[in-house]
């Protein structure tokens, strides 16, 4: 019969050997100041266009990205003309004066500036219609078809010194909405305050479009905003592009 003797010496030799190791009391030491500096952005103003879908599409933007909705879902939207523009009501060449309209969605202004609150306002210049053929072009405050009046029923023609001449007139959108972020999106905002409607004959009238006052910093949003130009009789056919200038201040 083989002993076992050896193997229960290795046994406890290793037990002495485990029973020999002692702890090491670790003292707490002071921690690593861990330092940040986040850079504030810009104050920018993004075009309106025809399409209530909340992007922010720059003018040399033709990528395809992702954009919050007024319910705060997201939608895919590719940048380009369309997210940059509108188009006007058409009409044809008649013997009396007409009007030619068009809703613009997303004017929208957003705040990277890293404020607290700021004091905001958006308006808006109205710019002529220019001819991409040949003929005039439409221009606010000129009366090419030498109308005296304007008929009653056209209770935007301006009247007094500018009876006559051409206008355009912007009505602004009646609710200004927070898209982002989640926490202004999903209270109701109080503080913001849009524009009157504004008949004007010069293409510098600045209009007010909205405005608020000691708000936070956000991304803020106006839909349903109505633009109207009178159009002489007699038109030139052709097709003619013109211009609304949006303008977003902080102070």
């Amino acid at each position: 019969m083989q002993s076992r003797t050896p193997k229960i010496l290795s046994i406890l030799a290793c037990l002495t050997a485990v029973g020999s190791l002692s702890i090491v009391s670790v003292n707490a030491q002071d921690t690593t100041d861990a330092n940040l500096v986040v850079t504030g952005g810009s104050l920018t103003m993004y075009a309106g266009d025809a399409n209530d879908n909340n992007d922010l599409c720059a003018p040399a933007d033709t990528s395809t990205r992702s954009f919050i909705q007024d319910d705060g879902t997201t939608t895919s939207v590719t940048c380009g003309t369309p997210e940059r523009s509108v188009s006007l009501s058409s009409i044809s060449v008649l013997s009396t004066r007409q009007n030619t309209t068009t809703t613009i969605n997303d004017v929208l202004c957003e705040d990277l500036t890293g404020s607290t609150d700021n004091n905001y306002s958006v308006a808006a210049t109205i710019g002529n219609l220019i001819n991409q053929g040949a003929g005039s072009d439409i221009e606010l405050g000129v009366n090419p078809d030498g109308a005296t009046l304007e008929t009653a029923a056209d209770t935007d023609a301006p009247i007094n010194a500018d009876a006559g001449k051409l206008y355009a007139t912007y009505t602004p959108g009646s609710a200004i909405k927070s898209i982002a972020p989640e926490s202004a999106r999903t209270v109701a905002d109080v503080d913001f305050t849009p524009g009157s409607k504004t008949t004007t004959v010069n293409t510098a009238t600045s209009i007010g479009i909205y405005s608020a006052s000691a708000t936070a910093a956000r991304r803020f949003d106006s839909d349903t905003n109505t633009l109207k130009y009178r159009i002489p009789s007699f038109p030139n056919a052709s097709n003619y592009v013109g211009g609304v200038t949006y303008t977003c201040t902080a102070s």
